[in-house]
Order: structure tokens, then C-alpha cells, then sequence
């Protein structure tokens, strides 16, 4: 019985698992104002491990734990560097993630993602 128990509990933990590879959408609602920014991101997940662009001058590197994704996109522009922080929970239809945006030391918000 416990080892049926145990089996049915591994089998629900690992039952989710969603692939975030693909092409999403990207719209970020930035606090304090009503500026919103767009864009596509193309990710790729390996395992735990996430990776990407979001551009082409840029580099996502990050994680997934389940439906938790936290990333960061670093940014090469012109000489310019940047970075932006996401943190996000993947919905159950595996198709929009949505969460916590931000700039470090500079301004925070929400995005919403859709998977194309």
C-alpha cells in the first residue's frame, strides 16, 4: 500500500511537464505609468535550465521549477547593457505566463506572455 501511495504522489509530481520552448508574446505593464512595452521572445528549456532571446542583441538565461520561471534577459545595444529580471508562473493550458517584471534599480511592473 505505501509503495502504491508513494507512486500515485511521484506520478502527480511529475505529471507537469510542460515545455516552454517556443515563441511568445510579450507585452510589460510598467508601474506608475501607463507606458507598455512589446515584444517576441523565443525560449528554449532544457530540462530545469531556460534560454533564449528577446531579441536579437539579447540573452535569456533562467530556470523552471514546475510552473515557476524566473529569467533574466541581458541586453547589448549600441555598446549599451542592460538587464531586466522576470518572475512568472506558466498557466495550466501550458500557454500564457504571467508575473513580475523589472529593471534592477530602475522600475518594476507585470508582463503577460502568449505562446504563438
Amino acid at each position: 500500500m505505501a509503495t502504491l501511495l508513494m507512486c500515485l504522489a511521484l506520478a502527480s509530481f511529475t505529471s507537469f511537464s510542460a515545455d516552454v520552448s517556443g515563441v511568445w508574446t510579450l507585452e510589460m505593464r510598467w508601474s506608475g505609468s501607463d507606458n507598455v512595452s512589446t515584444g517576441v521572445c523565443t525560449l528554449k528549456q532544457d530540462n530545469a535550465r531556460l534560454t533564449g532571446k528577446c531579441q536579437e542583441n539579447s540573452t535569456v538565461t533562467g530556470e523552471v521549477r514546475g510552473r515557476q520561471l524566473t529569467w533574466t534577459v541581458d541586453v547589448n545595444e549600441n555598446g549599451q547593457k542592460g538587464r531586466m529580471t522576470f518572475d512568472g508562473t506558466l498557466d495550466e493550458a501550458g500557454t500564457t505566463i504571467s508575473g513580475k517584471c523589472a529593471i534592477p534599480g530602475g522600475p518594476t511592473g507585470t508582463f503577460t506572455m502568449k505562446k504563438q
